[in-house]
């Protein structure tokens, strides 16, 4: 249950509450209005004598009483010339913004204007002042066609009239408020949260989020956005959405509370003075990011800036200024508040340029973003022209491309026509040098015979005729075999070359391999004696199916030439391996450490009839191909570092199936 007591003082202060906010905005509205009404019909001619009350008037009417005094349209009035029927007093006039109307300290603008006119009276001052509102995103040109005397203006507001150069004005004093210590720290920024938001905990939670707040040029909102500049973020695109109610009470509260929004700005201690007038439950509210401190006895988000400002301008009449300023110095606080001279505003300017606003909003239009901005059209086109040029170059570098690929393709095609012209000439070469070596082999095989047939028989003769001379066991008659074998070994290679020269293969028998192989090299030493450095590794048995006349002398060809090659350096080494492969061949390996072989050189060895040694006519390397290839074999060359020569000879193993030697 609640108490009556509880429930009237409730209901009381909620009367209370919105009392204030009628009354404000009547006012707000009023002078909104009146300022419409003063910049719509500048020229109206007629007023009323008497001065309004409250000690506020309309643009039109002051227009009005320039009008009738100034001498000519074109010369700017003076204060003489402003005057009405009250004593002869001279009418000043204050222009206001719409964001100070729109604050809750505007609501008593009024009272602080009927307590200065008083202030003004009993100094007996020649002066009254009347009020006239203007709107702040368009101050300048308003104020051009108002042309006040006086500005009462926040310090976030830079005050100067449109013109060829623009009119600056000159502040004359600057309002402290009661609970700053000093003049230059006396208003910022407070955000507001509700009190049972606990996701919201630092500005930083902030982003992305929704935020209201009274008009874009208060002093407090400028503050927020000047400490989210201080996170290194984008201030006008920190939150997800922000609206402009113009009036804290009731709009920027009531939004508040009702959830509508995550959070508020305000200008520092507006929440205390409405607590004080129990308008408002303070606990409802959490402040963020506070920062209260000894500077000013009200809570706090942001740093702290200059209050409000008067300022003057070039034609305002210096006695007058005289006479407000030793007004606004000496009277009391509770009349309108305490006024200075001579403060500092170099924080609210450090904030404008961060914020790229009033006198550095040029800033803007030399960031990229303003660049953009202002130069998309020509950006564009520019863009689009550099993308027609890049395609153009892509287009001009693929037919570029195409048409190297093109000639590289025929010149290739021209190189491998010419290489297969020369290798067909070689060929030719070849063939006809081959024919001429089949022929001489043939001829020479044929007058060898008839000496080798007479060696033999005079042997024979010699054995018939001295039987005992014959015998084996006797020097004579071993000398009498030894040249019938070797005849004999000779009429078989007369044979082989005459076969060779007829292109005649051989019956291909099992043979042992190894066998042949060292019998190659006794041969070599007994006909080379310089081949003492030969180092041999050879299998005991390796069958094969071939001619064992051929395949030796296959291997002493191999052999004779790597002892010549070898004997050319200071140390020559030759060497001869046979081994077993695992795929069912067995592999012959001359090697030698003559000169390393130039690449034309080691190209001929890929040619049956050419030859490496200058005085060499190709036959050996010729009759060695020959073999090769009559027992299917494979001759194959690998030059290796140090001058080494290997000539590698592979050849099938005997089937098991079939018979061994």
């Amino acid at each position: 249950m609640v108490s009556l007591s509880t429930f009237c003082t409730e209901q009381v202060r909620r009367l209370a509450y919105f009392a204030h906010a009628v009354r404000s905005t009547m006012v707000a509205v009023l002078l909104l209005g009146l300022a419409s009404a003063s910049i719509s019909a500048p020229s109206l001619t007629s007023h009323d004598a008497a001065m309004p009350s409250p000690e506020v008037i309309s643009g039109a009417t002051i227009s009005a009483m320039r009008a009738q005094s100034a001498p000519a349209p074109t010369k700017a009035p003076t204060i003489d010339a402003i005057s009405s029927a009250q004593g002869g007093k001279h009418a000043l006039v204050l222009a206001v913004p719409d964001t100070y109307l729109m604050s809750f300290d505007g609501g008593r603008l009024d009272t602080y204007i009927a307590n200065l006119n008083r202030a003004l009276r009993d100094s007996r001052s020649d002066y009254y002042v009347t009020v006239v509102p203007f709107q702040a995103t368009d101050a300048s040109s308003q104020l051009a066609l108002l042309k006040p005397d006086f500005v009462f203006a926040q310090s976030s507001l830079i005050i100067s009239v449109a013109g060829k150069e623009g009119t600056p004005a000159y502040s004359v004093a600057t309002r402290k408020v009661p609970e700053a210590k000093d003049a230059s720290q006396s208003v910022g920024g407070l955000i507001l949260v509700p009190a049972n938001r606990k996701d919201i905990q630092k500005l930083e939670d902030l982003k992305g989020k929704e935020v209201v707040t009274t008009m874009p040029l208060a002093a407090g909102w400028l503050a927020v956005l000047g400490e989210v500049a201080k996170l290194n973020e984008d201030p006008e695109h920190f939150f997800k959405k922000t609206r402009f109610l113009n009036m804290a009470l009731p709009n920027v509260f009531s939004a508040l509370a009702s959830g509508h929004t995550d959070s508020a700005v305000l200008e520092t201690c507006t929440i205390e003075r409405l607590a004080r007038e129990r308008l408002i439950a303070f606990e409802d509210f959490r402040v963020l990011n506070d920062q209260r401190d000894g500077k000013l006895n009200c809570a706090r988000s942001t740093g702290l800036y200059p209050d409000a400002t008067l300022y003057a301008f070039e034609w305002t009449d210096e006695q007058a200024v005289r006479a407000m300023l030793r007004v606004l110095l000496s009277a009391k606080e509770t009349d309108f508040g305490e006024w200075h001279v001579h403060v500092s505003r170099s924080a609210m300017d450090e904030l404008l340029k961060t914020l790229r606003m009033g006198p550095y909003a040029y800033l803007r239009t030399v960031s990229w973003e303003a660049l953009l901005e202002r130069y998309s059209y020509e950006i564009l086109l520019g863009l689009l022209l550099i993308a027609l040029l890049i395609a153009n170059e892509f287009r001009l570098h693929r037919l570029v491309a195409k048409r190297t690929a093109e000639l590289s393709d025929s010149l290739i095609r021209q190189q491998e026509s010419e290489k297969e012209a020369r290798q067909a000439r070689l060929r030719l070469g070849s063939l006809e040098r081959r024919n001429v070596v089949n022929q001489m082999s043939a001829m020479i095989a044929h007058e060898i015979r008839t000496p080798l047939g007479a060696i033999t028989n005079f042997a024979s003769v010699l054995k018939y005729f001295y039987p005992d001379m014959a015998k084996e066991d006797t020097p004579s008659g071993i000398a009498m075999g030894g040249i019938l074998k070797e005849t004999q070994k000779i009429g078989g290679i007369v044979d082989r070359v005459r076969q060779y020269a007829k292109s005649q293969r051989s019956q291909h028998v099992p043979i042992d391999l190894g066998r042949s192989v060292r019998e190659a090299i006794r041969v070599l030493h007994m006909t080379m004696p310089e081949a003492v450095n030969l180092k041999a590794d050879v299998v005991e048995s390796a069958p094969m199916l071939g001619d064992s006349l051929e395949i030796e002398l296959l291997v002493f060809n191999l052999l004779k030439n790597a002892v010549e090659a070898s004997s050319v350096v200071a140390k020559p080494e030759v060497s001869v391996r046979l081994f077993s492969l695992d795929e069912g061949k067995w592999r012959l390996e001359v090697s030698n450490n003559g000169h390393e072989l130039s690449e034309e050189a080691f190209e001929k060895l890929g040619r049956s009839i050419d030859s490496v040694k200058p005085e060499g006519l190709g036959m050996g390397l010729s009759i060695v191909r020959g073999i090769v290839d009559s027992h299917g074999a494979l001759l194959g060359f690998t030059r290796r570092e140090g001058g080494w020569l290997v000539v590698q000879c592979t050849i099938d193993k005997l089937p098991e199936n079939a018979p061994s030697e």
